[in-house]
């Protein structure tokens, strides 16, 4: 144990990684700053009031508010604080670390238990001009404890960027055949080299670089679908560059649904206490109403409970589905496809066993009343709920594919290259909490996959 990991510095520094909507235990942060829990109760308790140390976020292992003094507003103000970033407590006042602890791999078997060993995860980058590369470089040193990182993209790329972002950094090439060896240290990358073959400059997006980016992702999913890799990250990539390159291309999950032969995929984005599922993705709104079916809602309604079950482990989930209309048609007065398409769909689930609310007016589906009763909404299309979850979480909220044979997370947010290569020093720089926050999910869905593999 070092003594800066016990200084209240060092502490505060690891609290400011948990995201919005997500807890962790004083003794979890102890073990991670290298001090005992009592001492990550004092430097709570003793946060300075405007360093916006998110000192809420850290509750006792039962899951429950500690008693406190009032320096910081006591419980009443931090059960609020936690409510309003949708963190639900059960009748007993107590949070449920399974559904919103920071890193909840802590509370699944180990991965691969009887020797698989820590998850293995390669991550795509993404579009080598945009932020990708940096939020990647940025992140995944501090899973390095906790999973086998490997970045698949040009190692010229992210040498360069390293170099730009003054990230002392080594790169060794991956080799399967080499994967059980011992890791190198905190800054050491593995990386799956693959050319990139155009000219790469941070903040330029160009179409000569498109294939590379989907190339790299076509060749993670392949790698996990040969067992290689537990679970695949992508970085962000810009759907106009690709599709000016040529290459038809809607999204990372219809790509990535398509190369796994994976015929009913499903978006979910995570944060804020949410998990939020689409029938329907990147589509003009002008074309949603047509894609708005009895078969496709009863389809994603059986991918979202099935993985509901198999992913997170929940046994009964609760699905809410929203309207499409305002107020869900209001009874028909404001459009009719509730009565005459949603609802049926909705009565053959729960005659199957499903236990399903809706139609849900989606102006109240996302307050805190309904929230807690429910594991997961399905909306009807992309910013009917998108801007709830990225209002409540952006930057540490992850998008996770549904349907799929593999293991797939995804960062919240787009290229920004404006601050592609840029540092703090510079005004601005590129925010990894949603890399992070991703990779933590990937590695806690691999962990717990075996586990609910025989458990099911």
């Amino acid at each position: 144990m070092t003594p800066e990991k016990t200084t209240y510095r060092g502490i505060y520094e690891i609290v400011m990684r948990i995201p919005r909507g997500r807890v962790a235990s004083y003794g979890r942060i102890a073990r991670m700053a290298g001090c005992g829990a009592r001492q990550v109760g004092y430097a709570m308790a003793a946060a300075p009031p405007g360093a916006r140390i998110p000192w809420h976020r850290v509750i006792n292992s039962k899951g429950e508010i500690s008693a406190r003094k009032e320096s910081n507003g006591g419980e009443s103000r931090q059960r609020d604080k936690l409510l309003r970033e949708g963190v639900v407590f059960d009748r007993n006042g107590r949070v449920d670390f399974a559904r919103f602890g920071w890193g909840a791999e802590e509370f699944a078997p180990p991965h691969g238990e009887g020797g698989g060993g820590a998850p293995r995860i390669i991550v795509c980058c993404g579009d080598p001009a945009g932020i990708g590369p940096d939020i990647a470089l940025r992140a995944a040193p501090e899973m390095a404890k906790r999973a086998r990182i490997v970045l698949l993209g040009d190692r010229n790329v992210l040498a360069a960027r390293a170099k730009l972002l003054g990230i002392r950094a080594e790169f060794s090439d991956y080799k399967k055949e080499n994967e059980s060896e011992k890791d190198g240290g905190p800054r050491e990358f593995r990386v799956l080299h693959m050319r990139c073959g155009a000219r790469v400059t941070p903040g330029k997006l160009r179409e000569s670089a498109a294939a590379h980016a989907v190339a790299c992702m076509d060749r993670a999913t392949d790698m996990c679908l040969a067992g290689e890799f537990d679970a695949m990250t992508t970085g962000p990539v810009n759907k106009a560059v690709i599709n000016r390159a040529g290459i038809a291309f809607t999204g990372h999950t219809e790509r990535i649904a398509a190369r796994c032969g994976a015929r009913a995929p499903v978006m979910m984005l995570a944060g804020g206490g949410m998990r939020v599922c689409l029938l329907t993705a990147h589509l003009p709104l002008r074309e949603v109403r047509r894609h708005v079916t009895a078969a496709r809602i009863e389809r994603a309604a059986e991918v979202i409970i099935k993985d509901l079950r198999g992913m997170f482990g929940i046994e009964s989930p609760v699905l809410g589905v929203c309207g499409l209309n305002p107020h869900a048609g209001e009874d028909g007065c404001l459009g009719d496809e509730e009565i005459k398409i949603i609802a049926p769909a909705l009565q053959k689930l729960r005659a199957r066993g499903f236990d399903i609310k809706g139609p849900l007016p989606a102006d109240t589906a996302f307050t805190r009343a309904r929230l807690a009763g429910l594991d997961a909404v399905l909306a009807m299309y992309h910013d009917q709920a998108l801007p709830v979850v990225k209002h409540a979480a952006f930057g540490g909220a992850v998008n996770i594919t549904l349907g799929l044979p593999i293991i797939r997370t995804s960062v919240d947010h787009g290229t920004a290259a404006e601050l592609a290569g840029k540092t703090q020093k510079e005004g601005a720089a590129a925010d990894p909490s949603s890399m992070r926050a991703a990779l933590e999910l990937a590695a806690e869905l691999a962990r717990a996959r075996p586990a609910l593999q025989l458990r099911s």
